[in-house]
């Protein structure tokens, strides 16, 4: 649990607070994160892959909106610009097409709004801890020099890595 806390604090602590205040958080169970964003004012939206999340993250967050599927399949038919701040924290890893989830996220955010992703990376001498890599579930870690790339190439500019 001290896990998800430590992750929300850096989270909040990145959030613009420019308008529409609405958030997307993709893969967002338990549902504490988007308890405490309602809590600071923000209309959010919570993407998980399967309902049967859906009361667990309920518990914590009564307002959010769900929606239960994948992203960016699941997002689809959402208007163009309507968030502020799009949370992705341990997605980034497992997803098999960068392109298209970069290219939903910026479609869905607002100009000035504020990508959040947390996922494992190499660092700049070329080392990862090994803990990062679960070949089970994994399927790319990426560099930090690819991540700008990448994050250029739909759009995003990379304000910092930590």
């Amino acid at each position: 649990m001290s896990n998800v806390v430590d992750k929300n604090r850096l989270v909040i602590e990145n959030l613009t607070h420019i308008e529409p205040k609405m958030n997307l958080e993709i893969a967002c169970s338990p549902g504490i994160l988007l308890g405490e964003m309602t809590d600071l004012g923000f209309e959010c939206v919570g993407i998980e892959v399967d309902e049967k999340y859906k009361s667990q993250i309920q518990k914590y967050s009564k307002t959010a909106e769900l929606l239960f599927g994948f992203f960016p399949e699941v997002t689809k038919d959402l208007q163009v610009t309507k968030f502020s701040n799009i949370i992705a924290l341990d997605v980034f890893e497992h997803i098999e097409d960068s392109n298209t989830f970069l290219s939903e996220c910026n479609r869905l955010m607002v100009t000035g709004g504020h990508l959040i992703i947390q996922s494992p990376i190499i660092l700049e001498d070329g080392q990862m801890d090994d803990k990062m890599f679960n070949g089970l579930e994994h399927i790319w870690i990426y560099g930090i020099q690819d991540l700008h790339e990448i994050f250029q190439i739909h759009g995003f500019k990379v304000i910092e890595i930590t």
